[in-house]
């Protein structure tokens, strides 16, 4: 490609200096045609030819006044000249002719010049580029011939290697295909040794069953005169083993079934070498069969706690909560047969190996022997996680997880998904409400009320908190304030307003919570006030609240309603006493200037304690009714705090996977209440579970939890002294929608 570039370069100069050099030529051909012409002698009239001054004529001339040539004809001079004058008009035509090439050329050369020139750059950066891929292409080839050579030498180097296994093998193919021929010989050998030692035996056996039929002749009559002596003998045989084994007493269901024992039913059974032997329920179906009952779970009495009947949280009614439970002890209580009839427990539930558990949910006051057909759930564990803790259900709850109280778990922070839900709760608190004045929340600081529009306030609705052994916080409006251990609190700028504080109070320290609430209001002493009190409850919350209003209809100015209130539950966890639970410390008697608090006594715990805002546009009061109506959809919305947050506490409790035999996963389901299926699953057993306050629950049959309230669904609580009394027993009053309180819970192990 260069060498084209450097050619055309040549060519281009080439044409140049040739277009210079015609030029130059034709110029000295004009010129020398010039000289020709003037050296040419004219003729005289005299006849002679006249002379160029300072010429010479040409030899022969005389005289010295030019050229004189020697007389000749006319014509050939003439001919000469007017040869001449046409060569002199040829010469001047391809001159003019030059010339116009010469103009075109001077035209279109520069044009020429800079195409070529264009043409040259395009041409080198097409160079540079090739020159480019070129180089790249080089240095793919080099780093290719590398990959190829070592390629090659790896390959190479296998095939040096195969070479030699294959050199390797061949010889040992000789020395085998060599000891095969050996062996070969050495079978042929073998082969006509063997063929002489079955005609051998042939012979033999021919002779010998000769002997056998004569043997046989001989046996038939021996054996008909031993018939009835040796069947009498047998008869008997059988007889005594049969006592022998009626005799030997197993220790376990799984050993019963492994000796032929394949039909459920009540059996005699010896847990250990020594021990007394008792009677138990065995079942030889499930999953094989072989599983002992050792418990049963049954409430005779919902409304009794602790009391005669309740065996399991409790010694009848006598053992407190420090006292061992019947979970974790040797005690015994109950029959076999009545074990659907009252709490049933045996030498087994802690005497016998056991590596999973059976439950069985049976109607109460049934025999045995109808147990099977009635049950409504059967399910098992597989996984053998009892040799884990012990291998029995009393080592299990001695020694690994304690029915004991374990510590408290806060609930608290769950008190923010509550206030952030608030939002869709107003419209409905709200709507009890006609013409609700929709406030203005106009602060810059966003800790009060400035105006609140149509001059509902001068500076008004300033909240303030504090515990028994804290100073005031004012509260900033949708913000979480926390007080250690003992409460948060939570505000929402909402419609109504809402400030909510939650009571932890653990350990009880605290002897008190209060809210305050000071307001300057629009009325400016024109206007009216009142108070009054209510109670409210709503499944298992109560509420008591009392309410401050402020009206002022001559002015129109917007009427303001402080509604204080308090909501417990003590099927929930709540601890609240006396009778000035809920009492006001300070109280205003004006329209203006309010400075109003509410507080909680006497150590409660698990308390909310609460202010909210309503208001009617125009001066109009809110009246009793109105707020009545309105705090009971509140009292509702707030029904599901706490028990459907979130309180996981399985870190601490066993959790295994059931398979069911009768009955389904989705039957369980079924049983939890929708809105808390997101805490409950269905498919498994759940052993000392616990709730919010640390009390333990023995078992939850079917299902987890990470409910802050397993009493709903579990069975077996320890005496909670001091606490609610209905959430606890064998039953407890919430299991009434999850377990049948007309059937018993059956346990069974197996080894």
């Amino acid at each position: 490609m260069k060498s084209y570039f450097v050619l055309l370069l040549f060519v281009l100069a080439s044409l140049t200096t040739s277009h210079d050099t015609a030029a130059s030529q034709h110029c000295l051909a004009i010129t020398e045609c010039e000289n020709k012409i003037a050296e040419i002698p004219l003729p005289t009239a005299s006849g002679s030819v006249q002379g160029v001054p300072g010429k010479r004529g040409p030899p022969g001339a005389k005289g010295d006044q030019g050229m004189k040539g020697e007389p000749g004809d006319p014509c050939d001079v003439e001919d000469q000249l007017a040869g001449l004058i046409n060569r002199l008009s040829r010469m001047e035509n391809d001159q003019n002719a030059m010339k116009k090439q010469l103009a075109r050329q001077s035209t279109d050369f520069p044009q020429q010049i800079s195409d070529l020139k264009e043409t040259v750059i395009d041409n080198e950066e097409e160079l540079n580029d090739t020159n480019k891929q070129v180089t790249d292409i080089q240095s793919e080839l080099t780093l290719g011939l590398d990959s190829l050579q070592k390629q090659h030498n790896a390959t190479e180097q296998h095939l040096n290697q195969e070479t030699a296994e294959f050199s390797r093998l061949e010889e040992e193919l000789r020395k085998m295909q060599t000891q095969l021929a050996e062996e070969k010989l050495a079978s042929q050998a073998q082969v006509f040794r063997l063929e002489e030692e079955l005609r051998s035996t042939q012979t033999q056996l021919a002779e010998e069953k000769t002997l056998s039929q004569e043997f046989k002749k001989h046996l038939v009559n021996v054996t008909e005169k031993l018939t009835m002596h040796e069947e009498q003998h047998l008869n008997d045989t059988k007889e005594q083993v049969t006592d022998v084994q009626s005799d030997i007493v197993r220790s376990s269901c799984l050993d019963l079934i492994n000796a032929g024992k394949n039909r459920s039913g009540i059996y005699e059974v010896q847990p250990r070498d020594g021990s007394s032997t008792l009677q138990v329920f065995c079942d030889m179906e499930v999953d094989g069969g072989g599983w002992t009952l050792v418990a049963s779970v049954h409430e005779n009495n919902i409304d009794g706690k602790c009391t005669i009947g309740d065996n399991w949280s409790t010694d009848q009614g006598t053992t407190g909560s420090t006292s061992s439970s019947s979970w974790s002890n040797t005690r015994i209580f109950g029959n076999v047969e009545g074990a659907t009839s009252d709490d049933y427990k045996n030498e087994a539930y802690f005497n016998i190996p056991a590596n999973d558990v059976m439950i069985w949910h049976v109607p109460n006051n049934n025999p045995s022997s109808q147990w099977s057909n009635l049950a409504s759930l059967k399910y098992f564990t597989n996984n053998s996680f009892l040799t884990q803790y012990g291998s029995n259900l009393r080592d299990l709850y001695k020694n690994h997880f304690p029915m004991e109280r374990q510590e408290e778990f806060s609930v608290a922070e769950n008190l923010d998904k509550y206030t952030a839900t608030f939002e869709e709760k107003s419209s409905y608190i709200r709507s009890a409400i006609p013409s609700f004045n929709s406030y203005t929340y106009d602060s810059n600081n966003n800790n009060q009320i400035s105006d609140g529009g149509a001059d509902m306030y001068d500076n008004g609705n300033k909240v303030f908190v504090r515990s028994a052994s804290s100073d005031w916080h004012r509260v900033v409006y949708d913000a979480t304030h926390h007080d250690t251990d003992w409460s948060v609190t939570s505000t929402t700028q909402t419609h109504p307003f809402l400030a909510l504080m939650y009571i932890e109070n653990l350990g009880g320290h605290q002897s008190y919570f209060e809210i305050k609430v000071e307001s300057g209001t629009g009325a400016d002493g024109s206007g009216s006030y009142s108070s009054y009190t209510g109670d409210l409850s709503y499944d298992d919350y109560n509420m008591k609240y009392k309410t401050y209003n402020v009206h002022d209809q001559a002015q129109a100015d917007p009427s303001i309603c402080e509604v204080y209130f308090v909501v417990y539950s003590r099927e929930k966890g709540s601890i609240v006493s006396g009778s000035n639970l809920f009492s006001s410390n300070e109280w205003s008697s004006s329209d203006d200037d309010l400075v109003n608090s509410m507080r909680v006594n006497n150590n409660p715990r698990k308390v909310f304690l609460g202010y909210t805002l309503f208001s009617k546009s125009a001066g109009v009061i809110v009246s009793p009714t109105e707020v009545r109506n309105a705090m009971t959809n509140m009292l509702q919305s707030m029904a599901v705090f706490p028990q459907n947050f979130n309180c996981s506490r399985t870190e601490e409790s066993v959790v295994a996977p059931i398979i069911f035999h009768t009955g389904t996963k989705q039957t369980v389901t079924n049983r939890i209440p929708s809105a808390q299926q997101s805490l409950t699953t269905a498919g498994f057993i759940q052993l000392r579970a616990l709730n919010s306050i640390g009390y333990p629950f023995a078992m939850c049959p079917g299902v987890k939890t990470d409910s802050c309230y397993p009493s709903a669904y579990c069975i077996g609580s320890i005496s909670m002294i001091g606490a609610n009394s209905r959430s606890y027993g064998d039953f407890t009053d919430g299991t009434s929608t999850f377990h049948n309180l007309n059937a018993s819970v059956l346990i069974f192990t197996r080894n």
